[in-house]
């Protein structure tokens, strides 16, 4: 008959910090007969369908991990995944000679290794009409994003998204041009238009900057134009446009 006097050793972590490319963990491992132990790390969360995998890009301290002493794991996360995870977890199993203990699981945490993407217009070009804006799109992860269009009516306290053509859909990083019909929007004279562009990847949209204040001029006074002298003689004559009435004065009129 054998007799097992070997208690496994368990393990606490301590902490968690960062939220973003390298995760440091901190824990101690405590066993009862003193001996060296090692341990696993794995994680869970979308990029796994939830389930536990063992992370194997991890450095720090694994083997030979004295009992009561604090010690540090270092998780190069992004080299796992790219996107960002809402409902993160590790679990911590440490080991001795004689077998595992029990396992530790973290609450639920973030891991953001997704950047928005950024964009910048350069140039706006036109003020009525078709209306050419060159932009800058930058995305860290270089993911396919598509833009976002919003103009301003009222110097930028409110904008409101518009429909446009050119470089709209699976863009990538680097320079870029949009066509927006301004008349579609904006009818009239306004001095006081801002245009923002938005990219937008798979994790949601970007932060876009503010164009300068801008006029767009898509509403041109009336004219008129005398062709001929009245049949008559009175020497007036109408002309109409856009519903705009001006009543013509030869010289010849003496009223």
């Amino acid at each position: 008959m054998s007799v097992q006097n070997n208690t496994a050793p368990f393990a606490v972590i301590n902490s968690i910090e960062g939220k973003s490319s390298e995760i440091t963990i901190r824990y101690t491992v405590t066993d009862l007969e003193f001996d060296t132990a090692s341990v696993s790390l794995f994680y869970s969360g979308y990029a796994t369908g939830d389930e536990f995998v063992e992370l194997t890009h991890v450095t720090g301290d694994t083997n030979e991990i004295s009992t009561g002493v604090l010690n540090t794991l270092t998780w190069s996360s992004n080299d796992d995944f790219r996107n960002n995870e809402y409902n993160a977890r590790l679990k911590l199993i440490p080991h001795d000679a004689s077998g595992s203990g029990e396992e530790i699981i973290t609450e639920v945490f973030e891991v953001l290794n997704n950047d928005r993407p950024e964009t910048e217009i350069v140039s706006v070009i036109g003020d009525s009409s078709e209306i050419r804006i060159n932009y800058v799109l930058n995305d860290d992860e270089d993911d396919p994003c598509d833009i976002i269009l919003r103009v301003s009516t009222d110097g930028g306290e409110t904008f409101e998204t518009t429909d446009f053509s050119g470089d709209k859909t699976g863009v990538i990083n680097g320079n870029h041009e949009i066509i927006w019909n301004s008349y579609s929007m904006i009818n009239s004279n306004n001095d006081n238009v801002v245009l923002k562009i938005t990219g937008q990847d798979s994790e949601g949209e970007g932060d876009g900057i503010n164009s300068e204040i801008i006029s767009i001029l898509n509403n041109n006074p009336p004219r008129a134009s005398i062709n001929s002298e009245n049949e008559r003689g009175s020497g007036l004559r109408c002309a109409k446009k856009r519903d705009c009435y001006c009543w013509l004065k030869s010289s010849s009129d003496k009223g």
